[in-house]
């Protein structure tokens, strides 16, 4: 490695005085580390800064930096005066529990289940959020901006949840321009587990995902920042029945 002294992200995080998690966002909001399922990986960027991969005999092979690294100062400064929230803190201003909050978080697509823990997605992380690990359990878990309370799409599953947003809702439903689909082709159609749908094709469908106990919804609002439910016109408004009409379905898993 050279004459340059290089040290793990731990001994350089005590070094710098911040804590690990913050520089572990300062690397990858610069762009030197990326993280997936499988751990932290070094990018281009991070390479051309000095990172490498080190193996050590009894704590196995992990990431180094040379010890005189200069970090870029937007993302210090960033990662230094953003205040994060993390579920607990989120749950507690609308008097849920932590576990309610992260199951909104995965119903908008924010986050989604690992193992014990919720790995952030990159709608997540477009929203100002940042994954973190518990020192001593290595359980992932995500923190928020104060900027979340104002997004259109968390807010509107809050409501829910809240049983604020029912009738608000419907109004906008049936004030959409997609209202005259919905009065030329009427939900008369029962499925097996409720529903009503707009034809005999959506009402099988229907129940094939009921039956095979797969989490379904039908005309559920997106969680994007534009008004927009699961459904879409077929090739022809008079003929309502396509394979198509499985996007007016909303698939997806219980969160646990």
């Amino acid at each position: 490695m050279s004459d340059i002294k290089y040290i793990s992200t731990s001994a350089l995080a005590k070094q710098l005085s911040i804590p690990k998690n913050n520089l572990d966002e300062i690397f990858i909001t610069s762009g030197y580390l990326e993280k997936d399922t499988e751990g932290f990986k070094i990018t281009k960027k991070g390479e051309n800064n000095g990172a490498c991969w080190h193996t050590h005999p009894k704590y196995g092979t992990y990431i180094v930096w040379p010890e005189n690294i200069t970090l870029p100062n937007t993302a210090t400064a960033q990662a230094s005066n953003k205040e994060y929230l993390n579920a607990t803190t989120i749950a507690n201003k609308y008097n849920l529990s932590a576990r309610k909050i992260n199951m909104i978080f995965s119903e908008i697509g924010w986050i989604q289940r690992y193992l014990k823990g919720w790995n952030i997605t990159e709608l997540g992380k477009q929203n100002g959020g940042i994954e973190k690990e518990n020192t001593r359990s290595g359980i992932p878990f995500i923190e928020w901006p104060k900027s979340i309370y104002d997004s259109p799409a968390f807010k509107a599953v809050i409501n829910e949840v809240q049983g604020n947003a029912g009738e608000e809702t419907q109004e906008k439903v049936e004030k959409s321009n997609t209202n005259d689909f919905r009065t030329k082709f009427e939900a008369k159609h029962r499925a097996t587990d409720g529903h009503f749908v707009r034809s005999k094709a959506e009402m099988l469908i229907d129940n094939w995902l009921y039956m095979a106990e797969i989490v379904h919804a039908y005309e559920r609002r997106l969680p994007i920042e534009e008004e927009v439910y699961c459904s879409r016109r077929t090739h022809s408004d008079t003929q309502p029945i396509s394979i198509r009409t499985a996007s007016r379905f909303c698939v997806g898993q219980l969160a646990d």
